[in-house]
């Protein structure tokens, strides 16, 4: 992101810096990490967000240039860790190489966190409008490999309840939204990337020559489908996979 960039803390580890407009008018992003970040919402075990470390406000002195400061121009910097991004590494086609995926049930638990971290956003009415693998995170030094979500500069925020669903105009990652001057839901925009998601993933292991993932694709496909009203809620899509994982009789082995 050209908003992010890499630092050092005190000890020598690698941090990220996210640069996030105050007082931004095209923008809910800070409110969003706010809410996210609460202490309130830090103790909910289906909040994915990506922990911040550390808040520092900037408000750039203009009178040094003889340019009269504006409440607007004040921005964060967040700080948070490094963790590993979801996309695969180099290595040889026997080996999609997401090094945190060994088995079905690895994949199967990996959609599952993806599904409890859309959910979560959903639930509280946050529409994170730029679900693509490159905006989850995998800490990879936790015992269960935990997913994060990061990247709420296009994120909606519609306060529940609702008379009607809410309809945007943005640009975003599915069908719907390449229609233009068609306001659109974006819910089902979060459903189609989730689903891309799976879909990738999928097929990276099908040309590695695994099987046994038919009930995955579907899934993923059932996500995918043009028509916004058609693809199943996240709701569902948690639930499809939970009973997947509790019904499933397969070894623990990727085939």
């Amino acid at each position: 992101s050209p908003h992010t960039y890499p630092a050092y803390d005190r000890s020598g580890a690698t941090v990220f810096i996210k640069t996030v407009p105050l007082h931004s008018k095209e923008s809910q992003e800070y409110d969003i990490w706010r809410m996210l970040d609460s202490p309130k919402a830090r103790l909910h075990p289906d909040n994915h967000t990506v922990p911040v470390r550390e808040v520092l406000y900037f408000n750039p002195n203009f009178d040094l240039v003889g340019v009269e400061p504006e409440p607007t121009d004040a921005r964060l910097f967040v700080v948070m860790n490094q963790f590993d991004q979801v996309t695969p590494l180099d290595g040889p086609m026997s080996d999609p190489g997401y090094p945190f995926i060994h088995t079905i049930e690895d994949l199967c638990h990996f959609f599952l966190q993806i599904a409890q971290a859309v959910r979560y956003l959903h639930d509280l009415g946050i529409a994170h409008q730029d679900i693509r693998d490159k905006n989850f995170l995998i800490n990879r030094a936790s015992t269960a490999d935990r997913c994060y979500v990061i990247d709420f500069q296009l994120s909606l925020y519609f306060p529940k309840p609702w008379a009607t669903a809410p309809m945007v105009l943005i640009d975003a990652n599915a069908p719907e939204a390449f229609r233009p001057e068609k306001p659109y839901d974006p819910f089902p925009v979060d459903i189609y990337g989730v689903g891309t998601i799976f879909h990738n993933m999928i097929g990276d292991y099908q040309d590695a020559g695994w099987t046994s993932l038919t009930e995955l694709d579907n899934i993923a496909e059932s996500m995918r489908q043009r028509v916004p009203e058609q693809r199943p809620t996240i709701h569902a899509v948690e639930t499809y996979l939970q009973n997947l994982i509790q019904t499933s009789n397969r070894t623990n082995t990727p085939r």
